[in-house]
């Protein structure tokens, strides 16, 4: 082995840790020679879910030096089953702070979580108790996200984020509370991104009082932009107004198409409608792919609604850049967090992901 330069090892494991830090992982555990020649490049793509793993991966990236915590591709999902999950260490081993976060969070089963609570100071525990109640799960998720991305934005290439709330009791009971990106995507500046995938997501960047123009774009490089939301609002529009070098939109989810953004697709394709604000709409010429996908059968869309999905129908005949995806096909089956780790993987090895239709 010791005969291969480690130039050509360095190429192999750059080829090899493309599966969401199975592989890096692994080669840790390999040898010392093998742990130290790919401690550059192994964590290139990272899949983590839940404010523990997002914490612990922080963790890893603050302690490491600049040249070997580069990541290029990050998928984050924030649903985690938590309990039925064998490969954390046991609340036991935990620090103070971990407790903590296991508590809010719901990491853990709860029950022996304050047991190792039980076994601290008295002090400690009515620190973490007070901390554990005053916190939200949310909020511990976001400042994790925030953590990493301090880090990771600068050299990420493609990022998928969820922002689903961490479940409550079990694996039944959602809460519905979105995560504000507003409060963590718009602090950076992310150069070299080119395709992101959000879900169940806000896309505001930024007061909506102040002029879009006086805004610099968030995105400069994003390219191909999926969103998973509730609602086509005018937020949307004016995400895409702060990523200049689109080329691919996808919408997954929407229950409906508000006026506006209605009027941004069709100006997309120059067919001479305007949008609301002149200065939110993404250059028309770049545009090569728009994929909606519509949630909910159309019987249960009003009048509006319909006329502006005949209006797309219309528009997708000839028309190869526009798709238009109904829930009511089986095939076209709600989009989950689960769903896009395939896809965000396909992409990385070079497959169609969420864009093969």
């Amino acid at each position: 082995m010791d005969r291969c330069p480690t130039e050509i090892w360095i190429r192999i494991f750059t080829l090899a840790c493309t599966d969401g830090g199975f592989t890096g992982r692994s080669l840790s555990c390999t040898s010392k020679y093998i742990r130290d020649a790919s401690r550059s490049v192994k964590l290139q793509s990272i899949a983590v879910i839940g404010s523990y793993e997002v914490n612990r991966l922080a963790d890893a990236l603050e302690s490491r030096l600049p040249e070997h915590r580069r990541i290029l591709h990050l998928c984050i999902g924030a649903y985690d089953k938590g309990p039925s999950d064998t490969h954390r260490s046991p609340p036991g081993s935990l620090s103070p702070s971990e407790l903590r976060d296991a508590l809010i969070s719901h990491t853990f089963r709860r029950a022996d979580v304050w047991r190792s609570v039980d076994r601290l100071s008295y002090d400690a525990r009515v620190r973490i108790t007070l901390e554990a109640n005053e916190a939200s799960p949310m909020k511990v998720f976001m400042h994790a996200v925030d953590r990493v991305l301090r880090i990771a934005s600068t050299d990420l290439q493609t990022f998928t984020l969820e922002t689903y709330v961490i479940p409550e009791f079990g694996d039944v009971n959602r809460l519905g509370i979105h995560g504000d990106l507003s409060a963590v995507l718009a602090d950076y500046a992310f150069p070299r991104l080119e395709e992101l995938t959000m879900l169940n997501a806000r896309l505001d960047l930024g007061s909506s009082s102040v002029p879009h123009q006086e805004r610099c774009p968030v995105f400069p490089s994003l390219k191909r932009l999926h969103v998973e939301v509730e609602d086509s609002s005018d937020s949307v529009i004016t995400f895409l107004g702060s990523a200049p070098s689109l080329t691919h939109l996808r919408m997954s989810g929407p229950t409906e198409l508000s006026g506006d953004f209605f009027a941004a697709i069709l100006e997309l394709f120059d067919r001479g409608v305007a949008t609301t604000d002149q200065t939110l709409k993404p250059s028309p010429t770049k545009i090569q792919r728009v994929i909606i996908g519509l949630i909910g059968p159309t019987s249960t869309f009003g009048v509006a609604q319909m006329e502006r999905i005949r209006a797309l129908d219309q528009m997708t005949l000839g028309n190869d850049k526009l798709t238009l995806l109904r829930s009511d096909y089986p095939e076209h089956a709600p989009y989950g967090f689960s769903r896009a780790r395939q896809d965000w993987l396909q992409r990385i090895e070079g497959g169609d992901g969420c864009w093969g239709i």
